[in-house]
């Protein structure tokens, strides 16, 4: 009651000077309100989008792990080499296919969870034939086993004959990595 005694003794000026104050209070009020519920929005928004992406990989959850065991079946293949069984492999190619003059360096280069294993296969005086079999030979063992660069030059003694330097590479899956995607 008393506010309203207060106002009703104030000159028309000082009325509109208050109301025109308390508008202008308001209006700040609802705009700081309006902004903080724009943010409130916004991040309900978000949450929204990032559980409808969510429950998307969920949803996949059945084909992307049949994928992760497709994947880890070729890692588990017995196609996957050590050194030993890998040079044995390359040896049992490089006979096969009838070449019989070749000598080969070996490295490995152990990383996280693999090996890296490469071969260095030098070939002397063989022929071109037999030197295209071994080719196919190791292109059938692709992904396993890879050829990384061919170089061939001619035989000084025979044109018939070439010397080939062949540069394979090949990884095994430490048991640790396997045991890290079960």
């Amino acid at each position: 009651m008393k506010a309203r005694q207060l106002f009703q003794r104030m000159t028309s000026r000082e009325k509109t000077l208050l109301v025109a104050f308390v508008w202008v209070i308001l209006i700040i009020v609802f705009s700081f309100a309006l902004r903080d519920f724009r943010q409130f929005m916004s991040s309900w928004s978000d949450t929204g989008r990032q559980l409808d992406a969510q429950q998307g990989l969920l949803n996949n959850a059945p084909v992307v792990n049949a994928e992760l065991e497709k994947e880890l079946e070729f890692y588990k293949s017995d196609r996957i080499y050590d050194l030993p069984s890998l040079t044995g492999r390359v040896d049992q190619l490089a006979k096969q296919a009838g070449v019989t003059n070749f000598t080969f360096n070996t490295g490995s280069e152990e990383q996280d969870i693999h090996v890296a294993h490469t071969i260095r296969l030098n070939i002397k005086d063989t022929p071109i034939e037999n030197l295209m079999t071994l080719d196919q030979a190791l292109n059938a063992e692709s992904p396993y086993i890879n050829k990384v660069s061919v170089s061939l030059k001619a035989d000084t003694r025979n044109d018939e004959l070439l010397d080939a330097t062949i540069i394979l590479n090949s990884f095994e899956l430490k048991s640790s990595g396997l045991a890290a995607n079960p």
